[in-house]
C-alpha cells in the first residue's frame, strides 16, 4: 500500500564480496524488518588547559559496519534467493510441467554467500531515497510457526558497506589507475557518498568529485589493483521493485510435522519421515545461528570489515505440544535422539502442491518437563538442539516447490 511511510526491501546474489549489484529480487518485507548503518566514532580524551567540552577536531570515525533484518511472511514465491543467503548452496530442478524445486544446504566451513540489500524509504512527497548495503551476509535466521496464524521467517544480516546513490550510473575511466591510488577520473559525475564498482573487481565509497568532464573522484581507500583508461565503472542507483505475481501465503493450517526414519531430499523428491507428529503440536520455531565471525576489520582496509566467515553453527528447535502421553517427557529424560520434517503445503502446482520443508537429520531435547497452570491443558514447551548426526549427508535442509523457474 503506498503510504508516506512506506519502505520496501529489495535483495539481489554479489558475485563477490562486496561488490554492488542491483538488487533484482523484492521483497514484501513486515514493519518490523529494519536496516541501519553504525559508524563508530571515537572522541579524544587528551586533556587541554582551558577546555571544557570535548573538542570536534579529536573525533574520529575509526570504522563502520551495516546490520539490520529482513522479517516475511513465508511465500510460495519469491523468497527463492533468500533462503539461499540463509543456508548457503542451493539447486533448482524442474521436477514436471512447471514444477520447480529448490534443495538449500548449507556449507559446513568458509563464508556464505554475500547479497546487495536496498531499503527504499518513500517520503511524505512521494520521493523514494534508497539505502544500499553491500555484503550483506546472514547472521542468523528463524522459521516460527503459531497456531491460528501465518508462518513467518525472520534473517539477521551484518554489512559491510553503504550507498545512498539515488540514481545508477554506467561509466568508464577516463585515465589510467595505479595501485595505492586514492582519486581516480571518470567520464561522468557520479555523486558523493555513492559506492562505485571497479569493472567487478573492487568497489570504494566516493568521498569527493571535482571537476566539469572528466570528473574526480576521491576515494575512501587507496586501489588495490592497476586500472587502464576505458574499463567500466557502475554504480547501483535506485531499482524500482517488481514484484512476482501470485503466489500463496503459508500459515499453520498447512503444516504436518513427523519424526521416525527421515528420507532427504532429492533434486526432484520431497523429503519424508515415517511418524506423523499431528494433534499435539501448538507452535514451533526451527532456529540456526551461523555464528559468523564479522569482527574482521584489517589494516588498509579504510574502517571496513573484510568478509564474515562462517563459525560453528547452533541449531535450535523449539516446540510447544500438548501433553498428551509421556513420550516427549521420556525423550527429554532419556536425551533420545530423533529426526524432525516440517512439511508446509499451500496451493496446487502442475505437480503436487506448493511446498516448504525443513527437514532435521536429528535433534536432541535440551528442555523441558511438563507443567500446567490451571488456565489451559497441561503442556511441553520443548527445546531441541539440531545435531550432525555424522551419517545423514545434511545436518539441515530446506526444501522448496515452486512455480518460480529461478532462484
Amino acid at each position: 500500500m503506498g503510504v508516506p511511510d512506506a519502505k520496501t526491501f529489495s535483495i539481489g546474489l554479489e558475485t563477490g564480496f562486496a561488490l554492488p549489484v542491483t538488487p533484482d529480487h523484492p521483497l514484501e518485507t513486515l514493519p518490523s524488518s529494519k536496516f541501519t548503518w553504525t559508524p563508530n566514532r571515537i572522541q579524544g580524551e587528551g586533556m587541554r588547559v582551558g577546555g571544557s567540552f570535548p573538542r570536534s577536531g579529536r573525533r574520529v570515525e575509526v570504522s563502520g559496519s551495516g546490520a539490520g533484518n529482513l522479517d516475511v511472511e513465508l511465500l510460495s514465491k519469491g523468497q527463492g534467493l533468500l533462503w539461499k543467503l540463509l543456508l548457503g548452496s542451493a539447486t533448482t530442478t524442474l521436477v514436471a510441467g512447471s514444477t520447480y524445486q529448490n534443495v538449500f544446504t548449507r556449507p559446513t566451513s568458509g563464508v556464505l554467500p554475500s547479497a546487495t540489500i536496498q531499503k527504499a524509504i518513500q517520503l511524505v512527497d512521494g520521493t523514494v531515497k534508497p539505502e544500499t548495503y553491500s555484503g550483506a551476509t546472514c547472521s542468523d535466521w528463524e522459521l516460527s510457526f503459531d497456531n491460528n496464524a501465518l508462518v513467518k521467517l525472520s534473517a539477521n544480516f551484518d554489512a559491510r558497506d553503504i550507498s545512498t546513490a539515488t540514481t545508477a550510473v554506467s561509466t568508464t575511466l577516463s585515465s589510467s589507475a595505479s595501485i595505492g591510488a586514492t582519486t581516480v577520473s571518470t567520464a561522468a559525475s557520479v555523486p558523493a557518498g555513492a559506492m562505485v564498482n571497479l569493472n567487478g573487481i573492487e568497489a570504494r565509497l566516493v568521498t569527493a568529485v571535482s571537476g566539469a568532464g572528466p570528473y574526480t573522484l576521491t576515494l575512501n581507500d587507496p586501489l588495490d589493483t592497476a586500472y587502464s583508461s576505458g574499463v567500466a565503472v557502475t554504480v547501483v542507483g535506485y531499482s524500482a521493485p517488481s514484484y512476482p505475481s501470485g503466489g500463496t501465503l503459508y500459515s499453520f493450517a498447512g503444516l504436518s510435522i513427523y519424526n521416525g526414519t527421515l528420507t532427504l531430499a532429492t533434486t526432484t523428491a520431497l523429503a519424508s519421515a515415517t511418524t506423523p507428529l499431528n494433534g499435539l503440536l501448538r507452535s514451533g520455531a526451527i532456529s540456526v545461528n551461523n555464528t559468523i565471525l564479522a569482527e574482521r576489520y584489517l589494516a588498509g582496509s579504510a574502517g571496513r570489515k573484510a568478509q564474515q566467515r562462517l563459525g560453528a553453527p547452533v541449531g535450535t528447535v523449539k516446540l510447544g505440544v500438548e501433553y498428551i502421553d509421556t513420550t516427549m517427557r521420556d525423550m527429554y529424560l532419556n536425551d533420545t535422539p530423533t529426526t524432525l520434517l516440517a512439511n508446509f503445503t499451500g496451493g496446487p502446482l502442475s505437480t503436487g502442491l506448493e511446498t516448504v520443508q525443513v527437514a532435521l537429520a536429528e535433534i536432541k531435547p535440551n528442555q523441558d518437563m511438563p507443567d500446567a497452570d490451571g488456565s489451559d491443558v497441561s503442556q511441553l514447551d520443548m527445546e531441541f538442539a539440531i545435531l550432525d548426526n555424522l551419517t545423514a549427508a545434511q545436518p539441515i535442509q530446506v526444501v522448496q516447490r515452486t512455480s518460480d523457474t529461478a532462484l
